[in-house]
């Protein structure tokens, strides 16, 4: 579709301000708190992967990523339920089922203001030195060769070794140590940063924090939060569409219910706009003169909404057509159906779920409808 790399992108930015690490931690989760809630409103399933911050910086940060085929980012995800762990590939750490003796080639590395080691890993694996930097938070490159130096080896060398290399998949995962690895593709919609004092400390931003009697000026402790708002619509219609179109979540469609009338109607159904009115339902009527029924409920579906209803001749039993695609397992409209005191009935025609609603009870079988979409 090309969406995915429309050449606008519209972004969300938001930034905490704290006066010490411990309340911009706080404000830092519950910004991720946020997040969680408007990706579950979405529908769509996601997850939050432990990120490298990059050239924004900061020592903490999460990418927000919907999985799919599409998409250009990799995650790894951990298998073992009670660690499930997310990571992009930057950030995974893995060890081998089994070492095997591999060729290997090395490089000197800094990790101190007069410290140095020598990494060995295998010649057939791709070293990232920022996967060194738990251990070694200022480690960085050097062009020669020290007088003294300490080996590390990789954990694809040693049993005693350190993660160094990208992971690959079927790789034990590092932090529980039990779990197998997979590599999953995925579209990053969002990344939030803790950012400590790293813009803050050299612009000179701070703050006067009372300390017993007097005020004491401290730099204030910074994070930032982005949501791409144009990617995640984009993802979303990527990642729903169908063979007809468009299958948007209730959330975000452009409107829920589409209403046709047939031409075979014969009762003024205007007690139906008015229940719809007070109901708040968010309708749109396709009253085109010169498009037939079929092609309006092809329209509808096409561009993604919801749900369309057919007032016709069966009137005052309406016709519901499902478009949407259900989300979570406890359905509302299966709760009701249930305990109906209405008539309504439910068929599938050609792939498509049909449901026939006495008036009576259309607007509570299309709200429950909707709270599954």
């Amino acid at each position: 579709m090309g969406l995915l790399r429309s050449r606008e992108f519209l972004m969300k930015d938001a930034y905490s301000f704290d006066v010490n690490e411990h309340e911009a931690m706080k404000s830092y989760h519950k910004m991720v708190g946020v997040y969680h809630d408007i990706f579950s409103d979405l529908r769509i399933p996601y997850v939050k992967a432990v990120a490298d911050s990059g050239d924004i910086g900061g020592s903490l940060s999460h990418e927000w990523h919907y999985l799919h085929a599409s998409g250009e980012d990799t995650v790894f995800t951990c298998s073992h339920s009670e660690c499930g762990n997310v990571s992009n590939i930057e950030k995974t750490l893995s060890v081998p089922e089994t070492i095997v003796e591999c060729e290997t080639e090395s490089r000197f590395l800094q990790v101190g203001e007069v410290e140095y080691i020598k990494v060995v890993y295998p010649k057939d694996r791709h070293f990232d030195i920022n996967l060194l930097k738990h251990k070694y938070p200022k480690i960085q490159e050097i062009r020669h060769t020290p007088e003294s130096y300490t080996v590390v080896e990789d954990s694809r060398v040693s049993p005693h070794g350190l993660p160094m290399v990208l992971s690959e998949e079927g790789e034990v995962c590092f932090e529980c140590k039990s779990g197998k690895l997979f590599k999953k593709r995925a579209i990053e919609v969002g990344h939030t940063f803790y950012l400590g004092t790293k813009y803050s400390n050299p612009l000179g931003l701070t703050a006067k924090v009372p300390e017993g009697d007097k005020l004491v000026e401290r730099d204030v402790v910074m994070g930032c939060y982005g949501i791409g708002l144009s990617r995640i619509i984009a993802s979303i219609a990527e990642i729903t569409r169908d063979s007809q179109g468009f299958v948007w979540p209730r959330i975000i469609s452009p409107w829920n219910v589409t209403v046709v009338e047939s031409n075979t109607l014969s009762e003024d159904p205007s007690e139906i706009y008015d229940s719809l009115n007070k109901a708040q339902v968010d309708y749109r009527q396709d009253n085109r003169t010169n498009v037939n029924m079929g092609r309006k409920i092809s329209h509808s579906n096409m561009i993604g909404i919801p749900l369309s209803i057919i007032l016709g001749k069966k009137f005052p039993l309406i016709e519901i057509e499902i478009r949407g695609k259900r989300y979570g397992e406890d359905l509302a409209w299966k709760q009701l159906y249930h305990t109906k005191s209405f008539e309504w009935h439910v068929s599938t025609h050609g792939g498509v779920e049909k449901h026939l609603v006495d008036k009576d009870g259309l607007i509570a079988v299309l709200q429950a409808l909707l709270i599954d979409m």
